[in-house]
C-alpha cells in the first residue's frame, strides 16, 4: 500500500513539474533580461530567426536551431511588415525551443513567451534545459 501511494505521489509531482516548465522559463528569462536591450539576449544566445512589428515595438522569433547562413531562406510580406527565416530546410529537429521576444520601439525587452517547446534531451522541456539553469 505504501509503495503504490509513493508511486502515485511521484507521478503527480512529475506531471506538475512538466506542466509548469514554460512558466519557469519565462520567469527566469524575465528576471534576467526584462528592461535590458534585446542585443544582450542575442549576445548570450545568438541572433533571432526573424522579426516583425508588434504594436509600437517588435517581436523577435528566436529558435534553438541554428542553420548555416547559406541554408536559410527568408520570407517577407510585400510591404515589409513581417519577415521570417526558415531554419529547417528539410531537416528534422527532435529537441526544439522557439521564443517570442517582445520589445518596445527602442529594442528594450518587455517580455518573453514560448511559441514551441518540444521534449528536451534530458527532460520534458527543451526550453527549460536551455534557460532555467542560468540563474540560481
Amino acid at each position: 500500500m505504501k509503495y503504490s501511494a509513493l508511486c502515485i505521489c511521484a507521478f503527480l509531482l512529475l506531471i506538475g513539474c512538466a506542466s509548469n516548465s514554460t512558466s519557469y522559463v519565462t520567469y527566469y528569462l524575465d528576471k534576467g533580461y526584462d528592461g535590458h536591450p534585446v542585443n544582450e539576449f542575442f549576445r548570450d544566445y545568438g541572433y533571432p530567426a526573424g522579426e516583425f512589428k508588434a504594436g509600437q515595438g517588435k517581436a523577435y522569433r528566436w529558435t534553438s536551431v541554428r542553420a548555416p547562413e547559406e541554408n536559410r531562406a527568408m520570407y517577407a510580406t510585400a510591404d515589409g511588415t513581417y519577415q521570417i527565416t526558415d531554419n529547417y530546410r528539410g531537416s528534422t529537429v527532435r529537441n526544439y525551443c522557439e521564443l517570442r521576444i517582445i520589445t518596445n520601439r527602442d529594442d528594450i525587452i518587455l517580455g518573453f513567451s514560448i511559441a514551441v517547446d518540444s521534449t528536451g534531451k534530458w527532460s520534458s522541456s527543451r526550453c527549460s534545459e536551455l534557460f532555467t539553469k542560468i540563474y540560481p
